[in-house]
C-alpha cells in the first residue's frame, strides 16, 4: 500500500489561516498529514472537516497533532527526557510500521544543533522496542538540508533575524529520502511511501 505523508508547520496553531491550510492539502491530496505547531485543537478538528480527512488527534499546548483519511490503529503521545516537545505515535491497521511526528527545537547555533542530537537520541531510546519493521520520522526538524545555506530573510519573527517587511518565508521542514517540497512558502512538505500490511 502506497501512503502519501504531509509533513505540515502550521505555525501558531493555525489560527486565522484554516482556510489557506485546507487549500494546501487539499491540493497535496495526502493520506495522512502530520503536523507541527498544532496547538489549538478546533484548527484540527477543522482542517479534517474542510479536508475529508476525518480521523485527528491534537492535544491543547502540544505541538504535534494529524488528520488522515486512513484508519488508524493506535496513536499515542510520547515525552522523551530532554526534549522541548512530545513527539507522535502513529500506527495504520495490519502493519508493524509506525510513523513518528515530531517537532525538534529551533534556533541555529552549536548548541542547539547538539540540543536536537540529543532529541533524536532520547526519541530512538523511546522507541527501541520497535526496532523491528520500518519506522518513519516526519516533521519539523528545524535545521539545514544538506548543503542547504542558511538565509537569515527567510527566519520567522522572534529570531533577531527577520525577513523585509512583506516579504513570505517558510519554516524549515525536513523529511525522509525522496521527499519534495510543496507551497515552500506554506511550509508543507510530501512524500510517498510504501507500507505493507502483514499477511497482503
Amino acid at each position: 500500500m502506497i501512503v502519501k505523508l504531509l509533513s505540515y508547520n502550521i505555525r501558531f496553531g493555525g489560527r486565522k489561516r484554516e482556510k489557506e491550510i485546507a487549500g494546501v492539502i487539499r491540493s497535496a491530496n495526502p493520506d495522512i498529514v502530520v503536523f507541527q505547531e498544532a496547538t489549538d485543537t478546533r484548527v484540527i478538528d477543522q482542517l479534517a472537516a474542510e479536508t475529508g480527512l476525518s480521523r485527528s488527534a491534537a492535544r491543547p499546548e502540544h505541538s504535534i497533532g494529524y488528520i488522515s483519511r486512513l484508519d488508524i490503529a493506535h496513536h499515542e503521545w510520547h515525552y522523551p527526557a530532554g526534549a522541548k516537545h512530545s513527539f507522535l505515535e502513529i500506527v495504520l491497521p495490519g502493519t508493524e510500521e509506525r510513523i513518528f511526528g515530531l517537532h525538534l527545537s529551533s534556533t541555529f547555533s552549536k548548541w542547539s544543533e547538539r540540543k536536537r542530537v540529543r532529541e533524536i537520541q532520547a526519541l530512538l531510546k523511546s522507541i527501541e522496542r520497535h526496532q523491528e519493521g520500518f519506522h518513519i520520522l516526519v516533521g519539523d526538524f528545524n535545521t539545514l538540508a544538506p548543503g542547504e545555506l542558511l538565509d537569515v530573510r527567510r527566519m520567522p519573527a522572534g529570531t533577531g533575524l527577520v525577513p523585509p517587511r512583506g516579504e513570505r518565508y517558510a519554516q524549515g521542514c525536513a523529511v525522509a529520502v525522496g521527499a519534495r517540497p510543496i507551497y515552500p512558502a506554506t511550509g508543507a512538505v510530501a512524500v510517498e511511501v510504501e507500507i505493507w500490511r502483514r499477511g497482503g
